[in-house]
């Protein structure tokens, strides 16, 4: 083998079910909380309201695409105690002690709870996250 031949050698990228893993964390997993990076960094804070709102809806999220019964009913439960907090403050005006500190636990567990599940999905099962190269009627 001369060195042009070398030199001529394609760089492999990542394989398809490693690319489809780390393309569903970044937009299925961590796009959502783009609101709340962009609201911390222009106002140097993420407002009590939009966090509780954001702790409520997530976990619906991703508890509607999971696999997981179990998953999906708890996010159910903390999408909807998350909400209820939401319209305790609404209508009360007074922020809820600790409150950070549940949204904050909530969305770690349900976030690190899916991660496994999609590294199962993706790259153990190799299920396609995007089907880009799908020919459809060919």
């Amino acid at each position: 083998m001369n060195y042009q031949n070398q030199m001529n050698r394609r760089v492999s990228g990542l394989p398809d079910h490693w690319q489809d893993y780390f393309l569903c964390v970044l937009l299925h997993m961590l796009f959502p909380f783009f609101p709340l990076l962009m609201e911390s960094l222009l106002t140097s804070n993420i407002q009590q309201n939009s966090l509780m709102l954001f702790a409520a809806m997530y976990p619906l999220s991703i508890g509607l695409s999971s696999d997981s019964k179990l998953l999906f009913g708890f996010t159910i439960l903390i999408s909807l105690f998350f909400s209820v907090a939401y319209g305790v403050v609404a209508a009360s005006g007074k922020p809820l002690a600790n409150f950070e500190v549940y949204a904050f636990i909530s969305l770690i567990a349900i976030f690190t709870v899916h991660l496994l599940e999609r590294y199962n999905k993706h790259v153990v099962d190799r299920t396609p996250f995007w089907a880009f190269n799908s020919s459809v009627g060919e």
